[in-house]
Order: structure tokens, then sequence, then C-alpha cells
């Protein structure tokens, strides 16, 4: 909680045009300053990312890649990292959801009781 995310910071290391899905995936991965952990996913032949010329945020690089996501996948922004897995899960912590390109915020919970177990079962 206290080195939150930033899904506002510019990702450098993302070619501009059409990109093959997995490539984006790892390039992204290298990319943003702090943890990216996810699946790898199948794509149909004809998937691309398409990477628009100039700056792009990580939310906005993030939402490209949930746009190419089978539609039983989900992109989450918890704390402090990001997941992508095929799932329909909800988080506690998650602060945004990316599915088929649309975004969903919500408010992560926040308490001041101490970490039990079950906290830290959503984090496996």
């Amino acid at each position: 909680m206290q080195y939150p995310i930033n899904l506002g910071v510019q990702v450098q290391g993302l070619t501009p045009g059409a990109n093959d899905p997995r490539t984006y995936l790892k390039n992204l991965k290298a990319s943003l300053p702090y943890n990216f952990r996810y699946a790898e996913p199948p794509f149909s032949s004809d998937a691309t990312v398409e990477v628009p010329d100039g700056p792009i945020t990580a939310d906005e690089a993030l939402c490209l890649a949930s746009a190419v996501l089978p539609s039983s996948w989900q992109i989450t922004a918890l704390l402090n990292y990001v997941i992508m897995y095929e799932e329909d899960q909800h988080y506690k912590s998650a602060s945004r959801y990316y599915r088929a390109g649309e975004v969903v915020d919500q408010e992560p919970e926040k308490s001041l009781a101490p970490l039990t177990s079950e906290d830290l079962g959503e984090i496996e």
C-alpha cells in the first residue's frame, strides 16, 4: 500500500504498429516498472495488437492487451502489481480490471486489521 502501482506511467519499449500478442506481452512485462505476472493465453492466428505512435501509458497498454484476449480472460491491477489469467475473479485489493478492451474501476478495500492467512491466500 505504501508504493502503489501507477497506471499513468508512460511505457517505453513497445513497437508502434501491428504486434504479435505474445511478443507484445513479453515487451510490456519488460517495460513496466512493476511486476506483471501472466499465463500464456491462446490467440487466434490473426490476432495483433495495434500500438499507436507516440507515448502510451501502462493503462492504455493493458487495455490494448485485453482487447485481443479470449473473452474468459482478465487483467487485474492490484495494489502493487498486475496479473493476467483466465478467470472472472474479484480481488479485494484490485483497483482496475481489463476485460475485452473494457476497463472497470474498483475502489480497493482497505483495512487496518492485521493480515491473516486468508488475506494472503489471494496472492498465490
